[in-house]
């Protein structure tokens, strides 16, 4: 799991989705916006209940894609904060995929170094 401390807290959602910029990729839509302070970056992951039904699905893929954050964070800019929101066929994939689509995503907006 990543740490408390790299996640978004609820009350920074309203600026990140006003005034963050919008990526997407076939799996996920990601807004990001960057921070005027100098540490490292905060994610936030959303399941819909369109995505699963099931809150021990939801809470599963959220697992899953905090973990392979936690695992690419040293490669991500600093001072961003970014937040995914899934979508549909995310719950079918393996672990391993997951984590590819993920970095591909991340790269494909020029949030990695």
């Amino acid at each position: 799991m990543l740490p408390n401390k790299r996640r978004i807290r609820k009350t920074e959602f309203s600026e990140l989705l006003s005034k963050g910029a919008f990526g997407a990729s076939p799996l996920f839509t990601i807004r990001f916006i960057s921070s005027k302070k100098d540490e490292k970056s905060t994610f936030a992951v959303v399941v819909s209940k369109k995505v699963a039904s099931s809150a021990v699905a939801r809470n599963k893929i959220k697992r899953n894609c905090y973990h392979v954050l936690r695992d690419l964070s040293p490669k991500v800019k600093n001072s961003y904060k970014i937040i995914f929101f899934v979508k549909k066929g995310v719950e079918k994939l393996s672990f391993k995929d997951l984590s590819s689509e993920i970095h591909s995503a991340l790269a494909r907006n020029r949030l990695i170094d």
